[in-house]
């Protein structure tokens, strides 16, 4: 009987035993769940709070829409004068500047605004299929960009990127952001050789840079239409027009 009370009092501490087991590893795996849920919910609530700091401190950078107006050939020749032309504004601009915005609510600083060459190299394509009997090229020598209109060529240096230190937020102060020097000259080239406005001409395409206060770095690609707005032309080289430059795409910083 000894030996039965023995063996029933083992078997017993050895199931006491297994049962702690149990326990304290099912109370191990509890307390890793509940850490790994500790250290989960910490991390959201933290990226939650750089999500509000970062939209406290984030400025968005736009463009105000400039209307252009360019006359071509002989004006003596034309009836009238182009009914919407901006008395206040000189004809055929030679740099035309645009308006730059911070509408967000942050201070925008270390802004850099750039024009790619795609833009020009799409309209000098546009007029070579087009007028192929015409000279319409450009090359680059070192710094300096050469554009053949028509078989007449003209130099100019290499875009420099805009750039600006601060621009305060919630559209309180405003800069000039002027175009490559060659587009205003082109665009003109382009009007005067199809005496049409030109819906199918390729948008201007600009990469804007800046960051914000904290230092966090924003890149935007932003696009504009060339949009006729006024045209007339008596179809023998002379005429005058209004085009505007207007924001028409702009992808999320």
């Amino acid at each position: 009987m000894r030996f039965f009370d023995r063996a029933k009092t083992l078997l017993a501490n050895e199931y006491f035993k297994t049962c702690v087991e149990g326990f304290v590893a099912l109370a191990t795996i509890l307390a890793t769940v509940v850490a790994l849920v500790a250290v989960t919910v910490a991390r959201d609530t933290l990226s939650e709070m750089q999500v509000e700091r970062d939209r406290a401190y984030q400025p968005f950078i736009v463009f105000e829409d400039k209307q252009v107006d360019i006359t071509w050939g002989d004006q003596e020749e034309l009836e009238g004068k182009n009914p919407m032309a901006n008395p206040d504004m000189q004809e055929n601009l030679f740099a035309i500047n645009i308006k730059a915005f911070n509408i967000g609510v942050g201070v925008a600083k270390n802004i850099n605004i750039s024009f790619p060459m795609d833009t020009l190299d799409k309209w000098i394509l546009l007029l070579q299929r087009e007028r192929p009997e015409k000279d319409y090229s450009y090359i680059i020598d070192g710094g300096i960009l050469y554009v053949t209109l028509d078989g007449k060529w003209s130099g100019y240096t290499r875009h420099i990127p805009t750039k600006k230190l601060y621009l305060l937020p919630n559209a309180e102060e405003s800069f000039d952001v002027f175009l490559p020097l060659e587009y205003s000259q082109v665009i003109r080239k382009v009007f005067e050789e199809f005496q049409i406005g030109r819906d199918d001409l390729v948008p201007i395409e600009a990469i804007v840079r800046y960051e914000d206060i904290q230092g966090k770095k924003y890149s935007q690609e932003v696009s504009f239409d060339v949009r006729t707005l006024f045209l007339t032309s008596d179809g023998e080289g002379n005429g005058y027009a209004s085009y505007g430059i207007i924001m028409t795409q702009q992808n999320n910083p």
